[in-house]
């Protein structure tokens, strides 16, 4: 669901994405002096709830599934639903 807003908020959230860019990309340079257990951040910065479970546990593509039910139904039937489609392997061919 797209929200009207007005251009100022659309600066503000702009400017909010780039500097979470920035940050992504300081601490990236931050792991790579090994200094950390990881070479990269955990978690990457995500546009939407979708992105983010794709994101965290996959499988690759589900996020459009995701918006696509959204659109339908509530978060509780559409998680039903998507892990029905991940049961039935809908995401990838063998």
């Amino acid at each position: 669901m797209q929200l009207a807003t007005t251009s100022w908020y659309e600066q503000y959230l702009t400017r909010i994405e780039q500097e979470l860019e920035i940050l992504y990309e300081l601490a990236k340079k931050a792991r790579l002096k090994g200094l950390d257990p990881s070479f990269i951040p955990e978690s990457r910065v995500t546009k939407d709830f979708a992105e983010m479970v794709e994101e965290l546990v996959g499988p690759p593509k589900v996020s459009s599934r995701i918006r696509e039910l959204g659109k339908k139904m509530d978060k509780y039937e559409m998680a039903f639903l998507v892990a029905e489609d991940i049961v039935h392997a809908k995401f990838w061919t063998y």
